[in-house]
């Protein structure tokens, strides 16, 4: 019995030793490791730099060390990630997971095994070089390599889609080398990690291959059965799953049920606990499966305990809590994401054989996608966004249908169909950098494997706001550069009401129909803010100048942030679709905004519009107006 015993303490001591934040002194969170390899959590850093300014310029000093350490040019979130940490935790995760006990997380602690991608666990990111001298950055939760590219986007990591007809008239960017400092594993971490090793038993599972999801639609006959229950959630994060649970007014003992992250035969029963000391903190437990000889399954928290099915299962410590922290209450509702990603390739009155469609020209193309013309049904003009197969994921391309399914507005552009073949794998993958030429010849080939997705959409004949009004803006009168505005206002208000976040508005995705009528487009990044996702980076290219300075600092969404969009597209109105900041590159242009410089009032351009212009740019997110507002002055002013 000693052993355990003296396991339990090594571990307690690794917590404490390696584990734990010395700001905050809970388990780290994003560990960020400084050049002299003391690791704090991120959030814990960024306040602490903010708090705590060195003598020098840009630098403050170790919280530890007092080291005088120099900020990235990118800011905190830039200092390398702490993979060796990482990687002790995961360790710890494994040998302490068993199936009668629940794993305890307090709010905040991201440890687990989901957020980091198998590759990671052994290796350490490292900055590349190019001939144009391209800023690259570490990126966390993707494990994938960021940089400000030549063409001035900043590739994010990648998600969804393309915004029809990419904009790519960017400035180069030039940055110096990063900053940021490699990690090298000190000596005393890889010994511990080496006596960690010896603690499994000949009885612990083996440490887990990358595991691939299934296809989400149709899904097999066990998942189609969990479905029916309003408590099953299918493959989401842990951490997606506390993100839910922690949620404001749930009370003690709600609760879901998720696929294992580790392997499709087994489950985690996710419960809203209350601790005197902690507060709300969420408990994960194991459930096991165990086929019999006829073919039928038991489920098992504690193999005292065994049910022919999940809901046995669940009704039982809905009655009584029978060794969990308590018994099971209301369910935790299912976020709007999470259901379009159930329904994903379902039937419905959207799908449309491919056989219905004749594409006729290209219309032009971007990093997950190209955009044709064509008939549908031999009669009707269709835009149809064409998936490129080998950058992003049929499940992926799908999100952007759920959306506009859901989005239901005049100056928001309407889906028409979807195409997808039986055998289109509907699961989540990262996606990967394309090429972005617009230039072709011919039809996408409709018997390629696998078969790209379409979506239809309605065809605006007028294209791009950002081409239309180069072409004709000088031609249209104030007024009519107002209604625009206003129009482009409308959609947004509605999508702010509907809780939605677009993350990519520009007059590049705004497209132009009869009679100088407009409507948002582009919703391949769009997010519903309860998506667990939300501010995740995934390969994303995204147009700098058009992003507040909070998306491109610290990654954080919101819909202030496409308010600070909104000004830049009103900007673009104004001045007949110039590019905003034309005489600065991306990061210069970054760099002045953060030094307090706006543009310039346009000469046609109203000074009370102008203020509501500078009111979106407000260095405080807070600070800027609703859209709701924006669409009441505009209507108002046009009137």
């Amino acid at each position: 019995m000693a052993r355990p015993h003296s396991n339990n303490n090594l571990k307690e001591k690794l917590q404490e030793e390696f584990l734990s934040c010395k700001i905050c002194l809970e388990p780290l969170k994003r560990p960020k490791a400084l050049p002299c390899l003391h690791s704090f959590c991120e959030v814990c850093l960024r306040d602490y730099v903010r708090r705590n300014p060195g003598s020098q310029p840009g630098h403050f000093p170790c919280p530890m060390c007092r080291k005088s350490t120099q900020v990235p040019p990118g800011g905190v979130e830039y200092f390398l990630d702490n993979f060796v940490l990482l990687s002790l935790a995961d360790t710890i995760h494994e040998t302490t997971s068993s199936a009668s006990c629940p794993v305890t997380t307090v709010p905040g602690n991201s440890w687990f095994r989901g957020e980091l991608s198998p590759h990671l666990s052994s290796t350490l990111p490292h900055s590349g070089s190019s001939s144009n001298n391209s800023f690259y950055l570490s990126s966390v939760s993707s494990g994938s390599t960021s940089h400000y590219g030549p063409t001035g986007f900043a590739t994010l990591p990648p998600n969804t889609g393309f915004s029809e007809l990419n904009h790519c008239q960017q400035q180069q960017v030039e940055l110096p080398p990063p900053r940021c400092h490699t990690l090298s594993s000190c000596s005393s971490v890889s010994s511990t990690l080496s006596s960690l090793s010896t603690l499994s038993t000949s009885s612990a599972p083996p440490s887990p291959s990358p595991y691939t999801p299934r296809s989400l639609y149709p899904p097999s006959p066990r998942e189609q059965r969990h479905r029916s229950h309003e408590w099953y959630f299918g493959k989401v994060s842990r951490n997606a799953s506390e993100e839910w649970l922690l949620a404001p007014d749930y009370p003690k003992g709600t609760f879901l049920v998720r696929l294992g992250e580790m392997s499709p035969d087994t489950y985690t029963l996710s419960v809203r606990d209350c601790d005197e000391l902690r507060g709300y903190l969420v408990k994960h437990y194991k459930i096991l499966t165990k086929k019999l000889d006829n073919g039928s399954e038991l489920y098992f928290i504690s193999n005292q305990r065994l049910f022919t099915s999940l809901a046995d299962l669940v009704k039982h410590y809905q009655e009584a809590a029978d060794g969990l922290c308590c018994k099971l209450a209301s369910t935790c509702a299912k976020p709007r994401s999470l259901i379009w990603a159930m329904e994903r390739g379902k039937d419905d009155e959207f799908m449309t054989d491919r056989s219905t469609l004749q594409l006729i020209r290209r219309l032009g193309s971007g990093q997950f996608a190209e955009v044709w013309l064509a008939k549908w049904q031999g009669s009707m003009d269709v835009a149809v966004k064409v998936q490129n197969t080998t950058c992003v994921t049929a499940a992926a391309f799908l999100d952007e249908a759920q959306i506009l399914k859901t989005l239901q507005h005049p100056n928001i552009i309407e889906l028409r169909g979807v195409c997808c073949n039986e055998d289109c794998d509907y699961s989540l993958g990262e996606g990967m950098s394309g090429d972005d030429s617009s230039e072709g010849c011919g039809p996408p080939p409709l018997l390629a494997q696998p078969q790209p997705v379409y979506l239809l959409t309605e065809y605006m004949p007028r294209g791009q706001l950002s081409r239309y009004l180069r072409d004709c803006g000088s031609s249209l009168a104030l007024s009519q550069l107002i209604h625009i505005g206003a129009q482009i206002a409308d959609a947004m208000a509605y999508m702010e009401k509907e809780k939605f976040v677009h993350r990519n508005l520009g007059a590049r995705n705004i497209l132009v129909g009869e009679q100088n009528r407009v409507k948002v487009a582009g919703f391949g990044m769009t997010k519903a803010v309860d998506d667990p996702d939300f501010n995740f980076r995934r390969g994303l290219k995204m147009a700098i100048k058009w992003m507040a300075p909070e998306v491109l600092q610290y990654n954080k969404y919101s819909t202030k942030a496409d308010v600070w969009s909104f000004g830049i597209v009103l900007m673009e109105i104004f001045t007949y679709g110039k590019e905003p900041y034309e005489d600065k590159a991306s990061m210069e242009a970054f760099e002045s905004v953060q030094d307090g410089y706006r543009m310039e009032k346009p000469d046609i351009c109203p000074p009370e519009v102008y203020t509501v212009m500078l009111s979106c740019w407000q260095s405080n997110a807070h600070s800027r107006p609703c859209f709701d507002f924006l669409n009441t002055f505009l209507h108002d002013f046009e009137s």
